[in-house]
């Protein structure tokens, strides 16, 4: 499999310039995560699970040796190759599985059909409760659909919590009734509160920088809601 990105992904990257990276390194880690499950009996799936996505995402991959090195040389640049080869074959090369995100953007667009603008907040919270699921293992058990759709609904109801989350027009996008989203709607608020006490603090600390628009203000409100 040759270094670098589909042609499409390459005159994407040359117009959006510098900002491609952030979108490319959601998608990349939501491939990841896509790729967890195939991978959790490989016994060079740390390494390979970076290098496979990587290679399908990226302009210019990091080379085999340096998904070595962070394994701490556990595993020979042979041995990565070899069963990238075999666990890419077993896929039969088809590595575009949809990810949160995918589903995040069409059920954006149904949530906000009736306003005019659409709201930032909305956008940008959804987001980020989209994004903390991606380093909790507990939500591998929740299809992509349903993640972005409980994102959905927990943002809206954080936002107003004087409403109905959901409603027929979202229902009709999504698929799902609002007793579908129950349990991960749950999960999901568990983790905005992080009343697990998760040391994972990455992604709140991305939305809280100020090149995010409006994310402070906005996490502060998550943080305390």
């Amino acid at each position: 499999m040759p270094y670098g990105t589909p042609k499409a992904n390459l005159k994407t990257a040359a117009k959006l310039g510098p900002g491609h990276r952030h979108a490319v390194h959601t998608r990349l880690v939501g491939h990841a995560r896509s790729l967890v499950l195939w991978l959790l009996s490989a016994r060079t799936g740390c390494a390979l699970r970076s290098a496979i996505c990587w290679k399908y995402e990226e302009i210019c991959a990091p080379r085999v040796e340096e998904f070595c090195f962070i394994t701490d040389n556990t595993y020979a640049r042979e041995e990565v190759l070899k069963m990238e080869c075999q666990v890419l074959n077993y896929l039969g090369f088809q590595l575009s599985a949809p990810t949160a995100q995918t589903f995040l953007r069409r059920f954006l667009r149904a949530a906000q059909a009736y306003c005019k603008p659409p709201s930032l907040e909305l956008e940008y919270l959804a987001n980020y409760l989209a994004e903390l699921t991606l380093v909790d293992f507990e939500f591998l058990k929740f299809l992509p659909s349903i993640i972005a759709a409980s994102a959905v609904f927990l943002a809206r109801w954080t936002l107003d919590q004087s409403g109905n989350p959901w409603n027929a027009t979202l229902e009709h996008y999504t698929n799902y009734k609002a007793s579908d989203l129950k349990l991960a709607v749950h999960a999901l608020r568990c983790l905005q509160l992080n009343t697990n006490g998760c040391p994972l603090n990455a992604i709140r600390a991305k939305y809280k920088q100020a090149k995010v628009r409006d994310s402070v203000r906005m996490v502060e409100k998550i943080d305390h809601a």
